[in-house]
């Protein structure tokens, strides 16, 4: 219910409000992160240390999807994949085998190439939509 104030697994980085606390205990974004993933990241390195991660309906900003990756902007394409890549190493890698590892990565990379190759080709060019 998007009425209702819970808690959630993880928000948007492009509307986030961080106590200082948190930031004092957790830092703040990896910077490894360029463009996509950050927030995940941060989100559930936030949970690791024990604390909760809130949507708040009475809160709301406008997001302009898609601006900082306009048309034809191969590396934010190429940054949403990496970030796939990253938040799997930094996070998930160490509890799966080496095969589970080579699978994910392939997949992510594999995906990653398809789109690109495709990219040209769609009318929707913001990065992670389906058309």
């Amino acid at each position: 219910d998007i009425n209702q104030e819970m808690e959630v697994e993880a928000v948007s980085g492009s509307f986030m409000v961080i106590h200082k606390a948190l930031l004092d205990t957790i830092g703040t974004f990896d910077q490894e992160f360029y463009m996509y993933g950050e927030d995940l990241d941060y989100c559930l390195r936030c949970r690791k240390a024990g604390w909760k991660v809130f949507y708040l309906p009475a809160a709301s900003a406008i997001h302009a999807k898609g601006e900082s990756s306009r048309e034809g902007n191969y590396k934010a394409l190429y940054e949403y994949y990496r970030a796939m890549h990253l938040f799997h190493r930094k996070h998930l890698a160490a509890r799966r085998s080496s095969s589970v590892n080579a699978l994910v990565y392939s997949g992510i990379w594999l995906l990653a190439g398809w789109n690109l190759l495709l990219y040209p080709f769609r009318r929707d060019k913001r990065i992670g939509s389906r058309s």
